[in-house]
């Protein structure tokens, strides 16, 4: 009986030492077959696989097709920066990021671009909020913060593509970089996002464009793009996909910016109120004492209609604050109702019906968020004509000025909590929970302390 011999079936080898994506399958001769095939991650971004020839068509030696492999991860590594891939390598780079034959821009087709996850996430109820049965808006991200994560979000995809600065708008050639840049990284995988190592390193495109806006742009815009980045992420990885992580973003390590906190004078309210009246636009004189008497957010007050205004309070409605879901009903002090007086007065002589105290005199209608930012800008540049100090003034910094004003009143943490309509957390780092209800017994007081400050500091109209 005689013995055959059996032969070990051909191994694709992959030394200790040899370069990342590199295999070789070996051949009966002695030769083998070099391929460079992608990792998942890089497959998914759009690379594909290729064997290591040299120009006649014939395989690399073992020691050459290395030598290329390295090449092609080189290649790689540029990508993963934001630059463009070397023409060498167009055939097997994703679509659009080669040096060459770039003339049509890539298109975002893939359903994991970043690209379409951003517009997806612009587009999405957790976003924008949905229409409930009476057609009115419910959910979603405040106006303010939808305005804040679209913008930060755009930064990112500049500063991904590596415009931190925009190019002047007279530089045609550098507006045509830009333009094929930003579809360039719009086109690209979410993959890329992912922090992955290299033989020289850790490459994070989420952490060089914190620090790139951080050096360039300040730490108050870097914070910004990267929180915005970490909450859109997070909801690709709920609702999109699973392979993306929010992490990518949330664990790249920054310092909280300080807060700002701008308490106005009484000068200063004065020249913007008179400033305001003077300009036919009284309802944003309105606006700044009662952001200044019930210290609300300014989407709150301007929220706020004539039947939530009963018997001297200020209620929020059955949802309570746009942000806390606090209902309240804070009583003004003498300065909110001796301005609730003129505006009833004013109203009186208007053809139309006011629903909201605060009724836009330019449009006849309640005022809307962006609209009020322009004439309220257009109202603090008067202002600052006579007291120059009030042009860094923002209307939100009307709640700081309450929120010092009160303290500085000596009103308690419940009796401003019964004002702002803040958790009482947001005021003593505490928890609801531990507390009762917050009713005229303790707002009634805090009125009259308030209300003695402001006769104290001559805050009469």
């Amino acid at each position: 009986m005689t013995t055959r011999s059996i032969k070990p079936p051909a191994r694709m080898r992959r030394h200790a030492d040899a370069p990342a994506n590199w295999q070789w399958r070996p051949r009966p001769d002695g030769t083998g077959r070099p391929r460079w095939i992608p990792s998942p991650t890089l497959r998914n971004a759009g690379w594909k696989a290729r064997d290591l020839k040299d120009g006649d068509g014939a395989f690399l030696s073992e020691g050459l097709s290395r030598d290329a492999a390295r090449d092609i991860n080189a290649a790689v590594a540029a990508w993963r920066r934001g630059e463009r891939v070397s023409a060498d390598f167009a055939a097997i780079a994703p679509p659009g990021t080669a040096e060459e034959g770039c003339s049509i821009l890539p298109q975002a087709v893939d359903r994991l671009s970043i690209g379409r996850l951003i517009d997806a996430y612009f587009d999405s109820r957790e976003f924008q909020g949905a229409a409930d049965a009476h057609g009115q808006q419910t959910g979603g991200l405040r106006p303010s913060t939808q305005r804040g994560y679209r913008t930060s979000l755009k930064r990112l995809v500049d500063t991904l593509a590596g415009f931190v600065a925009l190019p002047a708008a007279d530089d045609p050639d550098a507006l045509d970089r830009y333009t094929l840049a930003v579809a360039t990284v719009r086109a690209a995988h979410i993959s890329i996002l992912k922090p992955v190592e290299t033989k020289t390193g850790m490459v994070n495109l989420l952490y060089t464009a914190y620090w790139n806006l951080h050096e360039q742009s300040g730490q108050h815009q870097a914070y910004a793009v990267l929180a915005a980045a970490s909450a859109w992420l997070k909801w690709a990885q709920k609702h999109q996909s699973d392979t993306v992580r929010q992490s990518w973003a949330s664990e790249v390590s920054r310092t909280t910016p300080p807060g700002r906190i701008r308490p106005l004078t009484w000068e200063e309210i004065k020249a913007l109120v008179t400033a305001a009246d003077a300009m036919g636009l009284p309802s944003i004189g309105d606006a700044v004492i009662l952001g200044l008497d019930l210290s609300w957010s300014q989407i709150d007050r301007l929220s706020l209609t004539w039947d939530r205004l009963k018997n001297g309070r200020a209620f929020t409605g059955s949802t309570g604050r746009i942000k806390t879901g606090r209902v309240g009903g804070a009583p003004l002090t003498s300065l909110g109702r001796a301005r609730v007086a003129q505006i009833l007065q004013r109203q009186r002589a208007m053809a139309a019906r006011p629903t909201h105290v605060l009724w836009c005199e330019l449009t006849d209608r309640p005022w809307e968020g962006d609209h009020f930012r322009k004439q309220f800008a257009k109202v603090r540049e008067q202002a600052a004509k006579q007291v120059p100090s009030v042009a860094s003034a923002r209307d939100q910094d009307l709640r700081d000025t309450a929120f010092t004003w009160m303290k500085n009143a000596g009103l308690s943490d419940d009796g401003i909590a019964s004002r702002t309509l803040q958790s009482r957390q947001h005021i003593a780092q505490l928890g609801d929970a531990n507390y009762g209800a917050i009713g005229p017994e303790i707002a009634d007081p805090a009125m009259r302390q308030f209300e003695a400050y402001l006769d104290k500091i001559g805050a009469v109209l």
